[in-house]
């Protein structure tokens, strides 16, 4: 650090002699450019404008003072005439040479496919924990989804819809040029823009990888001439974001009165259970970074600590880390520039067992279904009902769990079963689920670029990236009695290591040629990619220890335990080549293509199958630039409009997994007869090879225009796409002949296609109010043409015991198929259309799907004089989910207080929704995968409403500041929807077959949020 604090010293010292301050404030239509670049032209004195557009630089009398900023056009004044007010112009030509595209940058203007593309601004000042969440509805056919609010949780991208069956469709993500498996290592304050290629031109220069999409992502770098030190704190309060309201002790006892249940099975309690199992959590963050350079040495160095104690009572779900990005580059010579973007994380997660649907030792699905008639804790032994054995069996040696003050905690005489005390759980169920997990990860690139002075366009970029993790994992489940069917008189411990280093090296050169009206630019280069994964996990079973124990306070006897070891050890690798090619006539007329070849290791591909070839092409029609168009519609109406359209093919190579195309040999013990003795024996695995599979295959038809209006203040783009994949990778039976009962073939079609729409609008009114508009709409119909998985309906998602979600020809990708209601009968139980009366062949029907018609985003943005507002929402509509809130194994799980109310009974048989409290017929009915669970998702959520306040610039020369603003923020401020469960947002899984299940997971959260932005 000080060594490069003192090289950016030394570079950035000027000469000063009868100097002149020129002062001044730079705009453009909508008001103050923060950022511009004002320069002593000839040198390195120079500085950048402030939150106001206001400058103040020292210069030579004699000089020239150049204004920049990227997409304006510069202006040039004599340093003796510099005008206090200075307005930039926008330069159409210029304006996109930010947008990052494969191993390289285009201008917009130029660029011929669908990429959306995000600015550092839309991330600052959220109270998320990772880069996906602060993009939702940011970006048109983007969808980005959260499976879970708890701490450390990750969010997943879906790019114009859904594709794989088998596998994750997460799309490739790529960090300053690194292939990075997620992206939760990553700070929002540190990434500089974020870069979505959506259609498969753009995408193909990463052939194999690129089929569900690719997203860039580039942090942040140092600026010339603005050197500064900041810091930035947030402090998060967070509630749950909407409770799912079940019924209370009363009308809990009164629905099972109903159902014949005697008094004696219920208690005194009146326990609302997600009041106690939730509280209010606190989410801290504070950055203190570096940041500035000179023309030739750049810097950008930032820490970030963060602290996300989430909504469980207690220290029990928590993400504590400590983020650190340092990049640097440095000019060694005018043909030599090296530099270094690297990310280092070290945290440690603690989390709670959340999924409902898990039942046993699910902390958060207690929140919902305890028996709300049983007290938090027994005041005292005397009040512990008999008929719980709580007390007995602590006699007898067991551990009885009880809370600080030694009070026994309350247990239910109705749910005698898989249903506990959610606090119970909370203090000794961790097994399976890993409790804490202790990760660092080292993440970045080193690379050097030439360009040589006798080839003038010519950058040859030579890239090393780096993935270093390791993670440290363990939990421990106390032996406890808990009732007569849930016991154990020994712990079990659980701990699991792992390591894995991933290297990639690049060699890639970019050349640019300008003949006159000809714009020629040419991208060539190889790649070459490894990867180690070792894992070690140790199980310890059988743990004896004294009953006063308290967590991770273990007294263990490890003689009568049971130990046992396994682990994982696999490597991967992939070489690659690739080019893209580009030509531009007059600025009217592009064309480009690109083309990627991509070879795998033996652990994906046979040999005869491991090369894959990725072509596209694209072609563009800057219709703006002819010059029959400004005389038809003039400059000032419309200042641009661009045709553009594309076709390429793009491959999934996660959809195979390791070693798929060959047989297996499986290892296990037999008992040797001769030898009287277990011996070690290897059996071929049941799966017949097939070296011919291979991945997944998308090809895809792009069709856009980008236009701008009305001096530029009014901006359209909008896309039509067809996506057709195919050669999903598929389990099939065996031919008898072969002796395997399975196989692995390539099979199947899906279709997603839809439209893109992005619309925005910025102006001024007077000097010191400005505002902008923007909103974004996209559109997916998925089909799956032909099911990958053979002719016929797979199932997939379960509610609980039971099929929800199904593959098949002829539907979106695992719809939602339930029986039908179709009234009550003179008891209150629930009658159902049969297969007859549907044309089914099973009594189900399609009544709904996950995947919703379309998406959407609203952003507006004010500000007056020091004061700005923002308000940010987002939506879904023409999606279903199926609530899985009753468990058929367990009816007497509470329910949600709606059915409650709208149940079956003599004075509501004509309007009743749900049948009367009936356990047999409850179970023995549909009634578990009936349409009563389907509701409509759709949601319209104010994610972020924020107030701010920035300093006058007066203000700051006197305190001696840079920059100062505060603000107070609202995040997931309200909802608007019919669904009736916690957070339409939320499901239960981010991919495969669950994706329209709600399996009521740890709650979304609504946060209050407060912070400071300042610098030096």
């Amino acid at each position: 650090m000080l060594l490069v604090l003192s090289m950016a010293t030394m570079l950035e010292a000027p000469s000063f002699a009868q100097r002149l301050t020129v002062k001044g404030t730079v705009s453009d239509a909508a008001g103050p450019i923060i950022g511009a670049t004002v320069l002593e032209k000839g040198t390195t004195n120079g500085t950048s404008t402030d939150v106001d557009g206001g400058f103040t630089l020292e210069v030579s009398p004699d000089s020239q003072v150049e204004i920049s900023c990227i997409g304006y056009s510069s202006q040039e004044y004599s340093a003796k005439l510099v005008p206090s007010f200075i307005q930039l112009v926008e330069d159409t030509e210029f304006l996109e040479e930010t947008v990052i595209v494969g191993y390289g940058v285009q201008k917009k203007s130029n660029v011929t496919g669908a990429i959306a593309s995000v600015k550092s601004d839309a991330l600052e000042n959220r109270s998320n924990e990772t880069v996906g969440s602060s993009l939702q509805g940011k970006l048109a056919g983007v969808q980005i989804l959260n499976n879970s609010g708890a701490p450390g949780a990750s969010s997943a991208f879906r790019i114009r819809g859904y594709s794989s069956t088998t596998s994750s469709p997460d799309p490739l993500i790529i960090v300053d040029g690194l292939k990075v498996k997620d992206i939760d290592y990553l700070d929002p304050e540190s990434v500089e823009s974020v870069e979505v290629l959506k259609d498969a031109a753009s995408a193909a220069i990463y052939g194999a990888q690129a089929g569900n999409g690719v997203v860039l992502i580039t942090t942040k770098s140092g600026n010339e001439g603005n050197a500064r030190v900041f810091y930035n704190n947030l402090f998060s309060f967070k509630t749950p974001l909407q409770n799912l309201e079940m019924m209370s002790a009363s009308e809990y006892k009164q629905y099972w009165k109903e159902a014949g249940y005697p008094d004696s099975v219920f208690q005194y309690g009146d326990t609302n259970w997600q009041d106690v199992v939730f509280e209010t959590g606190l989410m801290q963050r504070h950055t203190i970074g570096l940041q500035g350079g000179n023309n030739r040495f750049s810097y950008y160095v930032d820490a970030t600590y963060m602290n996300n104690n989430g909504l469980v009572t207690g220290d029990y779900d928590t993400n504590d880390r400590i983020t650190g990005q340092v990049n640097v580059a440095y000019k060694i010579k005018p043909w030599l520039k090296i530099g270094t973007n690297t990310s280092i994380e070290r945290g440690k997660i603690r989390s709670v067992s959340e999924n409902a649907l898990t039942g046993t030792g699910s902390v958060v699905g207690g929140a919902y279904y305890f028996d709300p008639t049983v007290p938090v804790v027994y005041e005292d032994d005397s009040l512990v009902p008999e008929a719980t054995g709580l007390l007995e069996f602590e006699a007898l040696g067991y551990y009885v769990p009880r809370d600080e003050q030694r009070r026994v905690y309350g247990q239910s005489l109705i749910q005698v079963s898989d249903l506990w005390n959610p606090l119970v759980m909370r203090e000794i169920f961790a097994f399976p689920t890993y409790t804490n997990i202790w990760r660092t990860n080292i993440n970045g690139t080193a690379y050097a670029e030439i360009t040589p002075s006798f080839i003038k366009g010519l950058t040859f970029t030579s890239r090393l990236g780096y993935r270093l993790s390791s993670s440290y994992a363990k939990g421990y489940n106390h032996s406890y009695y808990i009732n007569h069917f849930q016991l154990t008189t020994a712990g079990i411990m659980r701990t699991m290591a792992s390591n894995q280093q991933y290297y990639q090296w690049e060699n890639f050169a970019n050349y640019l040629k300008t003949i006159g009206k000809h714009d020629i630019s040419a991208m060539v280069g190889m790649e070459f990619g490894s990867t180690r994964y070792e894992t070690l996990n140790a199980l310890a079973n059988g743990l004896t220890h004294e009953a006063e124990n308290v967590q991770f306070q273990q007294y263990y006897d490890t003689s009568a335990s049971t130990r046992t070891m396994g682990g994982t050890d696999y490597s991967r690798s992939n070489l690659s080549y690739f080019g893209r090619l580009a030509y531009t006539y007059d600025n009217r007329f592009n064309l480009q293509g690109n083309f990627r070849a991509d070879a795998f290791g033996l652990s994906r591909l046979s040999k005869n199958n491991r090369w894959g070839f990725f072509p596209s092409v694209s072609a563009g029609w800057t219709i703006s630039n002819e010059p029959f168009f400004k005389s038809i519609f003039g400059k000032d109406n419309v200042s641009f409009m661009k045709f553009r359209a594309s076709w390429g093919i793009n491959g999934n190579i996660n959809s195979l997994g390791d070693f798929s195309w060959t047989n297996a040999m499986s290892l296990e013990n037999r008992y040797n007869i001769m030898d009287n003795k277990l011996v070690t024996a290897a059996n071929p695995s049941t799966v017949l090879a097939n070296p011919n599979v291979t991945w997944e295959q998308s090809k895809q038809v792009d069709a856009g225009v980008d236009m701008r209006f009305l001096k530029d203040r009014l901006s359209l783009s909008v896309d039509y796409y067809n996506k057709i994949t195919t050669n999903m990778l598929a389990s099939v039976k065996a031919p008898a002949v072969s002796g395997a009962s399975t196989t692995y073939i390539n099979s199947g079609k899906i279709r997603n296609n839809g439209w893109e729409f992005d619309l925005s609008w910025k102006d001024s009114i007077g000097k010191d109010f400005s505002y902008s508009i923007s909103a974004n709409l996209s559109t997916v119909n998925n089909l799956v043409v032909e099911s990958p998985l053979g002719v016929g309906r797979t199932g997939g998602g379960r509610n609980f015991f039971s099929t929800v979600t199904y593959l098949e020809s002829g539907y979106p990708m695992w719809y939602i198929r339930t029986y039908k209601v179709k009234g009550f009968n003179e008891k209150g139980v629930a009658t159902y259309y049969s297969a007859d009366e549907l044309g089914t062949d099973d009594g189900k029907d399609y009544t709904g799907s996950g995947i919703p018609d379309f998406t959407y985003g609203l952003t507006l943005a004010l500000r007056y004089k020091s004061f700005d507002f923002s308000i940010f929402g987002s939506g879904v509509q023409g999606n279903e989910m199926f609530l899985c809130i009753y468990r058929s194994d367990l009816p007497e799980a509470n329910l949600p207080k709606f059915v409650f109310d709208q149940r079956w009974t003599a004075a509501t048989a004509s309007t009743a929704k749900y049948p009367a409290p009936n356990t047999t017929a409850m179970i023995n009915q549909g009634y578990a995968t009936s349409d009563m669970w389907v509701f409509d998702a759709s949601y319209f959520k104010i994610k972020q409403i924020q107030l701010g306040y920035t300093m006058p610039k007066k203000v700051l020369d006197a305190l001696h500041l840079k920059g100062l603003r505060v603000y107070g923020s609202l995040d997931n401020a309200f909802t608007f929807t019919k669904y009736p469960g916690n957070d339409p947002e939320s499901m239960s899984s981010t991919y495969g077959n669950s994706i329209a299940l709600d399996k009521v997971n740890y709650p979304s959260t609504r946060n209050f949020n407060i912070g400071l932005n300042i610098s030096f």
